[in-house]
């Protein structure tokens, strides 16, 4: 097994209360969203993100997720790549 190891940067948006009508609305969660790199700064498309609620994600071909509703019970943001080993960043705790 390739033990090169996932970069995962992970960005928490709160919802706010003012988003246009054409965009979907969290009312009980986060907004979460970033990239996937290897250690090189290489992205890495088609990787599965998956909050510790359940929520899921692939990366694009830039290496992008976007999780657009976050349970505010999740601790962790898992990520898992074929050929490389699995990370995980802790985001927030309740």
């Amino acid at each position: 097994m390739n033990t090169r190891w996932l970069w995962i940067t992970v960005l928490v948006v709160v919802p706010i209360a003012s988003l246009a009508a054409a965009q979907q609305t969290c009312s009980n969660g986060v907004r979460v969203e970033g990239n996937v790199t290897d250690p090189t700064g290489a992205v890495i498309s088609g990787a599965l993100v998956q909050a510790s609620g359940g929520e899921k994600a692939t990366t694009d071909d830039s290496g992008h997720y976007l999780l657009p509703c976050v349970s505010p019970a999740s601790a962790a943001i898992s990520v898992r790549a074929e050929g490389f080993s699995a990370s995980t960043a802790y985001v927030w705790k309740t």
